[in-house]
């Protein structure tokens, strides 16, 4: 009976998460992928921008988001063009595991950054997520968008397989719940807790 339940539950989450997403899908003109030149290589966390930027913007978010769905598609490109590709502001990615489905995107992400294609992978997978809901996260899909963005297939599907960067995630997420972060997106700018997926004109008003 308990596990019926937990199945039930879990489709039921899986349900409101999709309604959620088609809602946003619907508030979106355009995918407006961009790409991202101005990033640190190597940083053990994905980020854009100078290491001496004048602002530093700590991102939480889960893949399985819509709010951080519609920052990512929306608004961290007006970020780049505005604030980061000039240097007044460096970016850094975190994951922030709501739910176990999380978990599987935020590994084929990693894997993606590997390769260097962090975030051209990550806007594929939001815009896959706003059309069909966490469904979209299988392995099949991981693996068909690594192939369209031209990675090394069998390099991504060992690394995804793997999990080898599991362990960087949960540590990313504990670091969250130390900071007090409880919902995503939240970001910390310049040391200040910044909450949910503000409007652009409201959230750039916390970059100095």
């Amino acid at each position: 009976m308990k596990k019926n339940y937990i199945i039930l539950l879990g489709i039921v989450v899986g349900i409101i998460i999709s309604f959620l997403a088609f809602i946003y899908s619907k508030n979106l003109n355009q995918k407006q992928n961009i790409e991202y030149k101005v990033q640190i290589k190597d940083a053990e966390n994905p980020t854009l921008g100078y290491e001496n930027a004048q602002n530093t913007i700590i991102e939480y978010f889960d893949f399985t988001c819509p709010h951080c769905a519609n920052f990512h598609l929306q608004k961290l490109p007006k970020l780049y063009n505005q604030y980061i590709q000039n240097g007044k502001v460096k970016f850094i990615s975190k994951n922030f595991l709501l739910r176990p489905q999380s978990l599987e995107p935020a590994l084929a992400s990693r894997c993606a950054y590997e390769q260097g294609k962090y975030w051209e992978y990550s806007q594929e997978l939001f815009n896959e997520f706003l059309k069909s809901g966490p469904f979209a996260y299988n392995r099949r899909n991981f693996i068909r968008i690594a192939y369209e963005l031209k990675l090394d297939t069998l390099k991504f599907i060992n690394c995804f397989d793997s999990k080898k960067y599991k362990d960087i995630i949960l540590k990313d997420t504990e670091e969250g719940l130390k900071d007090s972060i409880r919902a995503t997106p939240t970001f910390i700018i310049n040391g200040q807790k910044v909450e949910g997926d503000l409007p652009y004109e409201e959230f750039v008003k916390f970059i100095k």
